[in-house]
């Protein structure tokens, strides 16, 4: 009987060890967005990430002395992630490079990590109940990756932000908007494959779970955040979106009127 509550109080014990020591991480790829990074990792800090693998994609801005703090809590692992743009760069990078970067995130983090999601660094996971973002993920005790929508923000005309994407970007999309019916996946690493695609992920048994299907309805016209949401403040601020968002995507063969029409149906 002694060795038998050994051995149990041994497995409680264990237990946390050997299902990695964070309960939720993120991966993410960034190229020049020094000045939104510190926000961001704080803002999912403060919610209980506790491990940010953050690719760097080509930067030229100051992203080195933004992160370091980070960097030197053991908070941020930092990874150079670089590529040479291609005539279609926006399918080469969103299909092989960003998903290089997920797949690379989840074989190295499928020990360290319960639960890791694959989002972008203009993205904000937010609790949409009194739940929390821990207790939401619990309620999902069988799934391999859980499927939590856009919310899509406008940048409101604001000029510069200042980092306070959240404080500032109230107005978002209409609930029932086209913009909003995309999405972005919390993953268990242990059981998923690759990302091919941005926004999901191959389940190791290679069945495809839609996730969050009972919160989350596919229409877009009858989503309820009623656990999760990924609040997307794409455009950022006028700044951002006019000096560096709209020349990139022009880049990619994208039209500045195309671009702005897309911005104001986020407001």
């Amino acid at each position: 009987m002694k060795i038998l509550k050994y051995l149990i109080a041994l497995m409680l014990f264990a237990t946390p060890f050997l299902q990695g020591q964070h309960f939720l991480s993120i991966a993410a790829i960034f190229q020049d967005e020094a000045r939104f990074l510190d926000e961001w990792i704080n803002y999912h800090y403060r919610i209980g990430v506790t491990h940010f693998r953050l690719y760097n994609n080509n930067s030229t801005d100051d992203y080195q002395s933004v992160l370091q703090p980070w960097i030197d809590r053991g908070v941020v692992e930092l990874i150079q992630w670089p590529h040479k743009p291609k005539d279609n760069d926006w399918r080469q990078f969103s299909f092989t490079v960003q998903t290089g970067a997920y797949t690379n995130a989840i074989n190295a983090l499928k020990h360290e990590t319960k639960w890791l999601a694959l989002i972008d660094t203009d993205e904000f996971i937010t609790a949409t109940s009194r739940k929390g973002i821990k207790k939401a993920l619990d309620m999902f005790p069988k799934k391999a990756s859980v499927y939590v929508r856009w919310c899509m923000f406008g940048t409101n005309d604001v000029w510069d932000c200042k980092c306070n994407l959240r404080g500032l970007m109230t107005r978002h999309a209409p609930l029932k908007s086209e913009a909003n019916g995309w999405c972005k996946s919390i993953v268990k690493p242990k059981y998923v494959t690759h990302c091919p695609n941005p926004h999901f992920c191959l389940p190791a048994d290679n069945l495809y779970n839609t996730n969050f299907k009972k919160v989350h309805p596919t229409k877009p016209s009858d989503v309820t955040w009623n656990l999760l949401r990924l609040n997307h403040y794409w455009s950022r601020d006028e700044k951002f979106f006019q000096e560096v968002k709209i020349p990139r995507h022009e880049k990619w063969g994208g039209k500045k009127e195309h671009l702005r029409n897309r911005e104001r149906g986020m407001r």
